[in-house]
């Protein structure tokens, strides 16, 4: 699943077509996010790889958060 695919927030995000000559990415402020819709073809254990970086000169910590169907599958 790529990047481009995901949908933005209206607010607090912004789709970056050639970040560092790496592609796209996208920058999220507080309250943004991206999500996908996805179908998973059986039950089963799937990996989910998301790579992330602090812009710099912002001074702030990252924070990330995963949910499946509206939910934090896993609290830890």
């Amino acid at each position: 699943l790529e990047l481009a695919q995901g949908t933005l927030s209206d607010e607090g995000a912004k789709r970056l077509e050639t970040y560092l000559n790496e592609g796209v990415a996208v920058q999220l402020e507080k309250g943004g996010y991206i999500e996908w819709t996805i179908d998973v073809p059986a039950d089963a254990g799937y990996t989910l790889k998301l790579r992330y970086a602090a812009l710099p000169g912002k001074g702030q910590d990252i924070a990330v958060s995963v949910q499946l169907d509206g939910e934090v599958p896993f609290a830890g």
